[in-house]
């Protein structure tokens, strides 16, 4: 990316881009050009010169969008099932037990977890549900 911060750059790739008749392929273009910017310390130019476009209908960004959600989801699940036992178990699951929930990737295993957390009467009948 030589040059690519560049405005003359810009605007002519912008201009090869907007020929893109399939506005999807156009936003996936706009968002592997910002990746590409990134890469070669020029995400700012490249980010402001993009700003008006629909990267967001991008197939790649909006992959990535839904890997941040989910990613996003699992911790959320992970951090309540610690809370939960931490206020019905004090001082809390201990560090193994901790790790090992925070080594879950598994959405539907978390929310199976918490409502066994929820109906365990003790901490060790919660690890006999795991």
């Amino acid at each position: 990316m030589r040059g690519g911060a560049e405005p003359a750059i810009l605007g002519r790739w912008q201009e090869v881009a907007r020929a893109e008749p399939d506005t999807r392929r156009r936003a996936d273009y706009g968002g592997l050009a910002v990746v590409f910017a990134e890469t070669a310390g020029r995400r700012a130019a490249w980010h402001d010169a993009l700003k008006e476009w629909s990267i967001v209908e991008s197939q790649q960004v909006l992959e990535w969008i839904n890997e941040g959600e989910v990613k996003g989801q699992i911790k959320g699940k992970v951090e309540s099932l610690l809370l939960v036992l931490q206020e019905k178990f004090p001082p809390g699951p201990p560090a193994d037990l901790a790790a090992f929930i925070r080594s879950c990737a598994d959405s539907n295993q978390l929310t199976r977890w918490i409502s066994a957390a929820v109906a365990a009467l003790s901490l060790d009948e919660f690890r006999r549900a795991l």
